[in-house]
């Protein structure tokens, strides 16, 4: 595998075909083997903005505004701040603001086998900088799986109550339209599988076994893995503009003084399938016990 950088003109190109606005001039970072292409934003706070089969122009991922990417995402409570008229949280945003603000990136590294990305979050209804909370990301290459280590430390004083916390928020193409995963009593044991095309609001389900993927009309799209993580919401707009196919594993969480949260996420593009198979193997692999040191040391 390698890293790349290139200029915007690829991206651009990946929105226009896709129906997506293009963003203005900027560099991204890549990374790439014989199966798999995936690449952070550096003018989007490291932000996972392109993911696709190696070869394809078209990123997989929408970043119609800084809200969308494959980002982390965290909520505490209400701060005063409103958002879209309504009253909103404490709510620090790994690719930047609703006022189109951009996180910035405290640091980047190309260790040539894997991207690290350190950033400072916006709030995502004032866009503010938090400088409290410390978001890192580092993300890997296994054959056809991308393998992303995400870090959030808190050290502000304010204890946030329990929330929803996106473990990540994936905004994915809106070609992508039927939300697939297992919601049944057997995980675990190939047993038939859910497909529904989710309405515009968010909507919440149980996934026993970890994983939820948007597809196509071929059976073909994105998986989302992160072990240990039970409860998924999700929402499907199809406007050709700035529809987005969403889904974020969640899992209930304060946020306290001190907090340090580790979590790893695996990303798989491919038939369903083959996502399911990807996944089931690592589920095996992570039962006899943990993967290899990741980040690596």
């Amino acid at each position: 595998m390698f890293i790349r950088v290139l200029a915007i003109i690829t991206f651009l190109f990946c929105y226009q075909t896709s129906g997506f606005s293009a963003p203005q001039p900027q560099l991204a970072y890549y990374l790439q083997n014989n199966f798999v292409e995936v690449g952070i934003n550096p003018s989007a706070g490291g932000a996972i903005s392109f993911l696709a089969p190696k070869g394809s122009v078209h990123t997989l991922v929408n970043t119609y505004d800084l809200g969308r990417y494959i980002q982390q995402s965290f909520y505490g409570g209400p701060d005063g701040s409103t958002w879209n008229g309504k009253p909103w949280s404490w709510n620090p945003v790994q690719a930047g603001s609703a006022t189109g603000q951009p996180s910035k990136l405290l640091d980047f590294k190309n260790y040539g086998r894997f991207l690290y990305a350190k950033t400072l979050p916006k709030h995502w209804a004032t866009g503010a900088d938090i400088p409290d909370l410390i978001m890192e990301e580092w993300i890997s290459l296994d054959n056809q799986i991308v393998r992303v280590h995400y870090r959030m430390h808190y050290t502000g004083r304010i204890v946030h109550p329990p929330a929803d916390q996106e473990m990540p928020a994936a905004f994915l193409d809106h070609r992508l339209e039927t939300l697939t995963y297992y919601k049944g009593p057997a995980p675990w044991t190939a047993a038939p599988l859910t497909r529904i095309k989710p309405a515009p609001i968010n909507q919440y389900d149980d996934i026993p076994e970890n994983w939820a993927a948007y597809l196509n009309e071929n059976n073909w799209g994105v998986g989302v893995y992160t072990p240990g993580v039970s409860r998924l919401t999700f929402y499907f707009v199809g406007d050709k503009k700035s529809g987005s196919a969403y889904l974020a594993p969640i899992k209930t969480l304060p946020i306290t003084p001190g907090m340090t949260l580790d979590y790893d996420v695996y990303l798989r593009v491919g038939s369903i399938t083959e996502i399911r198979n990807s996944f089931y193997k690592i589920h095996s692999q992570l039962q006899r016990g943990p993967m290899r040191p990741f980040p690596p040391r």
